[in-house]
């Protein structure tokens, strides 16, 4: 007789393989829409306030400030994304107590994709407002924002190495999947 296996419950890789496309489409939808944006700054054909396709939307000192405000809030991001890490593994470590000490990577999955979603979401953010400024003020600059977005997604883009040293930060023993 064969052990029963639920059909709700997914394999630990193909879990991990859900997260991995859920990243990936961040990263993506911020290529598309940067993409976008380039056409429309390319043609002439972006939003402006004054409603004139081509006419500028902000002036140089604006777009200076907002320029400034993305960068900061992508420092302000991705240092919070780590400091944010370290603080929900103290918490996971407490919060499991003497189930946080199994060697199995997977039973962490949960928390994994929690931390993972959230430092995704953080680094999108930023990189959005840079795809913005370019697009109201047509300052190519703000595409720095973007890139910078893209790759604090790479940093976090999860894998089996990733979910094992956070298993390994969590429960503080080398794990395998």
């Amino acid at each position: 007789m064969s052990p029963s296996v639920d059909p709700l419950v997914r394999p630990p890789t193909a879990s991990l393989r859900v997260l991995q496309i859920l990243v990936a489409a961040l990263a993506l939808g911020l290529l598309s829409f940067s993409a976008v944006v380039v056409g429309m700054v390319a043609t002439g054909n972006a939003p402006t306030s004054s409603g004139a396709p081509g006419a500028r939307a902000v002036g140089s000192a604006s777009t200076n400030q907002l320029l400034l405000v993305m960068g900061l809030l992508s420092l302000v991001c991705a240092v919070a994304g780590f400091i944010m890490r370290g603080v929900m593994i103290a918490g996971f470590r407490r919060q499991l107590g003497p189930v946080a000490t199994s060697s199995d990577p997977t039973s962490l999955l949960p928390q994994f994709q929690t931390v993972t979603i959230l430092r995704a979401a953080l680094a999108e953010g930023p990189a959005l407002l840079g795809t913005v400024i370019v697009m109201i003020s047509g300052n190519w600059l703000g595409f720095l924002g973007s890139a910078f977005g893209l790759c604090m997604l790479a940093v976090v883009f999860p894998t089996r190495g990733r979910l094992e040293d956070f298993a390994r930060d969590v429960t503080g023993r080398m794990a395998s999947l």
